[in-house]
């Protein structure tokens, strides 16, 4: 079986990652997705305020130009997504310092006889952890999984499910946004993907869309309904709606054992500044925008996984001490990782790597007697034959790029010689002037 984010058949094909996705909304690092796929990614905002979007029927792989059913129920006690491709649920992280950080995708949640604990950053931060816990550790690392003064957030943050949704976004930070339209994800826009945390998308999935009413029917039949679907609004919990009813002065708006959380809710109609947003919306928008999650979302095999922590800044003898057991050359590591996973079983390669060729000394080269290098504040004199010269020494800056070394040393001496010869004729020829 093989280990989690190697390439199987289903999902992890092994693209490598070269480049940046077009994310939006504070994501630095950002390698969920594939390198231009025409996406741009976003993230519910924080602080009591919202976040509208309409969300858009998922593609069916086996049948293009098709959407895939809304509920996945005909076998409902042996499916493992009771819903249609509408929605993806991906393992991810967010690692490294705020300069380097990066989020990439760590787990599929989807593949059998998978273990989301069993990939390159869940083995690393419960091996440093553990390491801090009982004092057995370099000092330094406590800073990577202790909350610090130089970031909120440790940097080797938790692995974490998200949601991810196509559609666009009516409003984000509780407002509307300064384009013809007025939202995200249409015209020229790139395909919006909203990527929700595993709580709302856990609200919407588990408890929102299987709810029921008297007659046993879903009372939210279909909510990406191309002309009667809901728009979806994520906020922190708490957080006041246009027509909600006040709180009573003085009143808690949360109770004490309310935690932090996103909340979902679905409406029927949305405002953004005063104008109706349509929630209607046409066949062909949905057509041109939404795409195959596996054409978006770039799943990175191990060895690239570990290469990415590797650049996310991450001590290297942290990542020695926790991962040198578990991967090795038959994960497909880069030298680089190998070298620095277990430095004594790889130290072979450092060595069999080529060196680069080192030219040998000018002068030795040519046959011209080596200067004594001046001692500390001393002014060398100037060598003989630069008295006579009229010609600066050839530099191999200079060169053309199929000149050598040794091409340079031969055209100086060249030039070296001819100086010379110059200033014996000029003596011999002023010395018989003179007689």
């Amino acid at each position: 079986m093989p280990r989690e984010g190697q390439v199987t058949k289903r999902r992890y094909r092994g693209e490598r990652f070269s480049g940046g996705s077009n994310s939006s909304g504070g994501l630095p690092g950002m390698k969920i997705t594939k390198p231009n796929s025409g996406v741009q990614i976003w993230r519910p905002t924080w602080n009591k305020t919202r976040t509208v979007f309409r969300v858009f029927p998922g593609l069916d792989e086996e049948n293009p130009g098709n959407y895939t059913p809304f509920r996945n129920l005909e076998n409902e006690e042996y499916t493992p997504k009771k819903h249609g491709d509408w929605i993806e649920h991906i393992t991810a992280t967010s690692i490294g310092t705020q300069d380097r950080q990066v989020t990439f995708i760590t787990h599929d949640p989807l593949e059998r006889g998978g273990d989301s604990r069993n990939n390159p950053v869940s083995l690393l931060i419960r091996a440093i952890t553990d390491a801090v816990e009982k004092g057995t550790c370099n000092p330094a690392w406590n800073k990577l999984v202790l909350k610090n003064k130089e970031s909120y957030y440790p940097p080797l943050n938790t692995v974490e499910d998200f949601y991810l949704v196509q559609g666009v976004l009516i409003e984000h930070r509780s407002k509307g946004f300064e384009t013809v339209s007025g939202y995200k994800g249409v015209g020229t826009d790139d395909t919006v993907v909203l990527m929700m945390k595993r709580t709302a998308g856990e609200k919407l999935l588990e408890d929102l869309l299987m709810r029921r009413d008297a007659k046993d029917a879903f009372v939210y039949q279909d909510i990406t309904d191309l002309t009667d679907g809901w728009f979806m609004g994520i906020a922190q919990n708490a957080t006041q709606w246009p027509g909600d009813d006040q709180p009573e002065l003085g009143a808690d708006v949360a109770t004490k054992k309310d935690f932090p959380h996103y909340d979902v809710r679905l409406m029927k109609s949305w405002s953004v500044n005063n104008v109706v947003a349509p929630l209607k919306i046409k066949k062909d928008l949905v057509d041109s925008k939404t795409k195959l999650w596996d054409d978006i979302l770039y799943r990175p095999t191990i060895a690239e996984q570990i290469d990415m922590i590797i650049d996310a800044g991450i001590d290297h003898d942290a990542l020695s001490y926790a991962l040198k057991e578990f991967y090795d050359e038959s994960d497909g590591l880069s030298d680089r990782a190998l070298r620095i996973l277990n430095p004594e079983k790889y130290a072979r390669v450092a060595e069999a790597l080529p060196k680069p060729p080192q030219a040998a000394p000018v002068a030795n080269a040519v046959g011209i007697p080596k200067e004594e290098e001046p001692a500390l504040g001393e002014v060398p004199e100037q060598h003989a034959l630069a008295e006579v010269s009229d010609k600066p020494a050839t530099s191999t800056e200079a060169l053309g790029a199929t000149d050598t070394v040794s091409d340079a040393c031969a055209d100086r001496v060249q030039s070296s010689i001819e100086a010379l010869e110059e200033a014996r004729t000029r003596r011999r020829q002023n010395s018989e002037q003179e007689a």
